[in-house]
């Protein structure tokens, strides 16, 4: 719980049910509020793809099947961004540093040859 109040953002790479469980426990934090309350604010949750995509599209699925009509929906996905490698991740994490916006962090990172400036 400790790891989970001292990080400044999550990246989730392959692991096994450990690394399942605080995946679920940070994610659920955030998506009940409890983490901002507790460290002052949503941070970036990152996850590498192909590996937890299963997750991700398992909750999207969910959603899916919801009666029309119904409020209930996938619990959190906005919080979670899915990444391509642990590389990807670092971008973004600087990307949404240097801008000071999670929502920097959450949008797709650039593909043009612009030589980022620090």
């Amino acid at each position: 719980m400790k790891l989970i109040n001292l990080g400044d953002a999550y990246v989730v790479l392959p692991g096994g049910t450990g690394t399942l469980a605080e995946l679920a426990l940070s994610w659920e934090m955030m998506n009940k509020a409890s983490l901002a309350q507790t460290v002052g604010g949503r941070k970036p949750l990152l996850v590498t793809a192909p590996y937890w995509q299963t997750v991700i599209q398992c909750l999207e699925q969910e959603a899916s099947l919801a009666s029309p009509g119904s409020t209930w929906r996938a619990p959190g996905l906005d919080i979670v961004t899915v990444v391509t490698d642990a590389a990807d991740a670092a971008e973004r994490l600087r990307i949404g540093k240097r801008a000071a916006l999670f929502d920097t962090v959450c949008q797709p990172v650039s593909s043009s040859s612009q030589e980022l400036k620090y």
